[in-house]
């Protein structure tokens, strides 16, 4: 992968009191928004051609970079394409009593540049037939 980067944020806060005089075991639910970007970008220009691509999606899993379940979609060169998804944590901590225990989630947020290649086929319009070529495109080689 190049280009990549990670940082750490909070992205949800829950709390909970045990108000009672002994200690107690709580469960804190904490609510937060999964959210899942990807652009795909190319240094040649496809002249707004409908293009699909059947790939796997790079994602964060424990800090580090994997690439999910393959999937064939339609897309357009440099358009970003967001999808959030509501979430759920539950923790249990022990708390003393007449307390109050305020849980953070904390996420990691980050980005990377994952080369690709890919195979163009043009249909030419003089004869009909097709031209196929093997195209490489790698973040570090674009201007």
């Amino acid at each position: 992968m190049h280009g990549s980067s990670t940082r750490e944020l909070v992205a949800g806060i829950g709390s909970g009191v045990n108000d009672s005089p002994h200690e107690s075991l709580i469960s804190v639910t904490v609510s937060f928004e999964d959210t899942s970007s990807f652009t795909f970008s190319k240094f040649i220009d496809n002249g707004g051609c409908p293009t699909s691509i059947q790939t796997g999606f790079a994602r964060i899993v424990e800090g580090k970079i994997e690439v999910t379940a393959e999937v064939t979609t339609s897309l357009e060169w440099n358009r970003t394409t967001t999808e959030t998804r509501k979430a759920e944590a539950t923790y249990q901590a022990v708390v003393p009593p007449m307390t109050r225990v305020t849980i953070d989630y904390v996420a990691t947020q980050g980005t990377c540049n994952v080369p690709f290649s890919y195979t163009q086929r043009d249909k030419l319009s003089h004869d009909g037939s097709s031209l196929t070529t093997q195209k490489i495109d790698e973040p570090n080689l674009r201007p």
